[in-house]
């Protein structure tokens, strides 16, 4: 092909027939463009092929994350659900009559649920992966694209709230300790059967001070409250995460 070109520009010069070389060496100019043009076009469409293909993955890899995310807040949900059926169990225990088994078994069961505290933190590496990349701004579907920016923005307001209530929990818990309503010694479940009924005979003073088993009974309830809140805050998210990202149409 180009020798055919090259034979046919040497014709158009020998032959001094100027005007149509330069309407040849135009058209041949312009066959140039458009085949560049053409290749811009293509190397376009396999780029943008290319970054729609990534873009897809790594939406498919986030919806899996929020479907794990999910899974980690919905045993946040039965643990705190767990734990307010024992406290309901708990609060009736608290009497002027306690017996030393019974405040064996009040010590294991309250040392337990006061430590059990549990916060999940969702897995932002693949979002934040896909902000910083640049591909979070290049999804077509803005539906979508809003509904992510959603669902991460409540996990951010959620996780602030939650920690809160924590904090405030356990500042209401170190108050007691510092007040002396609970007491180490009587709530080490690890002493030898000697210092367990020393302690259960000092629990008895709080036990029959009205006041200050009102304020256990309220440390309790509150605690109560604590994980009912905790409870709905993760049942909210897992609602919004499973309902932010449908299925691809293969799925569902």
């Amino acid at each position: 092909m180009l020798k055919l070109l090259r034979k046919i520009r040497e014709n158009l010069l020998s032959e001094n027939k100027f005007s149509k070389y330069l309407l040849y060496a135009l058209g041949e100019i312009v066959l140039v463009v458009i085949g560049i043009l053409i290749a811009i076009s293509l190397n376009n469409k396999n780029q943008y092929t290319s970054q729609k293909i990534d873009r897809d993955t790594k939406i498919n890899k986030l919806r899996n994350v929020i479907y794990q995310d999910s899974i980690a807040f919905s045993r946040n949900i039965e643990n705190s659900r767990q734990i307010i059926k024992r406290i309901d169990q708990l609060i009736p225990s608290l009497k002027t009559n306690m017996t030393f088994e019974e405040y064996q078994i009040f010590i294991v069961e309250f040392q337990d649920i006061t430590m059990n505290f549990r916060e999940v933190e969702p897995n932002r590496t693949v979002y934040d992966e896909m902000i910083n990349s640049g591909n979070f701004s290049q999804i077509e579907d803005q539906v979508l694209k809003e509904k992510i920016s959603v669902l991460y923005g409540k996990y951010e307001h959620f996780g602030t709230l939650i920690g809160t209530l924590l904090s405030t929990f356990l500042t209401t818990r170190n108050n007691l300790y510092n007040e002396g309503i609970i007491e180490y010694k009587y709530f080490n479940i690890e002493q030898s059967v000697e210092s367990l009924k020393e302690g259960y005979e000092a629990f008895q003073f709080v036990l029959n001070d009205r006041k200050q088993r009102i304020v256990l009974e309220n440390y309790l309830y509150m605690e109560r409250e604590l994980h009912e809140n905790i409870a709905s805050l993760y049942t909210y998210l897992v609602n919004v995460g499973m309902s932010k990202l449908p299925l691809p149409p293969n799925q569902k």
